[in-house]
């Protein structure tokens, strides 16, 4: 008996993410490029603000015409080995009478928050050693906090290979109501800090490649991520009363970044959305039901700045 197509497609999706989940937390090592900062102690003292906002255009729910929009804005504060982000995404419903949860009449939920703090410290063991560890604790929400609450961990090793290659390993595990996951981490960096020249890191959610034409101008050249959250819902929910709504998507794209001053970077990318999903949890963390999202395209505006 031939297989159904769409439990092929079905199939492959679920194996998509499982994929990219396998690496959870890689975004640690090319980003905060752990494993280097106590080589400057200076800059790691150094206050750091980012702000981005990105916004998402419309796309169907799969088995319904109801559509939405999705932007979202945030803040990130680091010092010395803290960091405190806030972010809040804003939902645009059309359709809503077409949607497949909901009352059919009021948003099926507002806007969506999270706060997160984390903790640092990495050091040397000798020249071609380091080590990390990183902790921290979050909540995502849409009114009430209860139930909302998550951990996740970090730790492992870089080994220098060379002045300009890097190779990290350890492991990663993160909580929430709805589950715990535990994955290890794998992650290789080329020339990650170069004033000039290619650089490039391969790691999760996001795997770049950048050429910076000076230490003003840059491109990025390509990019592909991937970004999973779970929200709890509020207590009148009318989706799922204290229920949970997780969002997962990948994405790729281009983009380019501007450095007027050394301490400040603007960086403006492309976006396309795609391999999107919703899953809907009741308040004891059972699944409700998924429903799939169609790719769509957006934009990221960031502004970073060191003091």
């Amino acid at each position: 008996m031939a297989a159904n197509p769409r439990s092929k497609e079905v199939l492959m999706q679920k194996l998509v993410r499982k994929v990219m989940a396998f690496a959870l937390a890689l975004w640690v090592l090319s980003a905060l490029n752990l494993g280097f900062a106590a080589e400057d102690k200076q800059r790691e003292d150094d206050l750091k603000l980012s702000v981005q906002g990105n916004h998402i255009a419309q796309a169907d729910l799969s088995g319904s015409k109801g559509k939405f929009s999705m932007s979202q804005v945030g803040a990130t504060v680091s010092y010395s080995k803290f960091t405190f982000s806030y972010n809040r995404r804003f939902y645009d419903w059309d359709d809503k009478a077409k949607l497949p949860f909901g009352d059919g009449r009021d948003d099926p939920w507002g806007d969506l928050s999270t706060l997160t703090l984390m903790i640092r410290h990495d050091g040397k063991l000798n020249n071609t050693w380091r080590y990390f560890m990183m902790a921290g604790a979050f909540s995502s929400f849409e009114k009430e906090m209860s139930g909302s609450y998550g951990g996740q961990g970090m730790a492992g090793f870089t080994y220098v290979l060379s002045p300009i290659w890097q190779f990290s390993f350890g492991g990663a595990m993160s909580y929430h109501p709805i589950r715990t996951r535990t994955i290890p981490v794998i992650g290789l960096n080329y020339n990650m800090g170069a004033k000039t020249g290619w650089s490039g890191s391969v790691g999760y959610p996001v795997t770049q490649l950048v050429y910076r034409f000076n230490p003003t101008w840059a491109l990025e050249v390509g990019s592909l991520g991937f970004s999973r959250s779970i929200h709890r819902l509020a207590d009148d929910s009318k989706v799922e009363r204290e229920g949970y709504m997780e969002s997962e998507r990948m994405l790729t794209g281009a983009g380019l970044e501007y450095s007027p001053v050394p301490n400040c970077k603007i960086a403006l990318s492309m976006r396309y959305y795609f391999n999107r999903q919703m899953t809907i949890y009741d308040k004891d963390g059972n699944n409700q039901h998924d429903y799939d999202v169609d790719n769509a395209w957006g934009g990221t505006l960031s502004l970073k700045f060191d003091f």
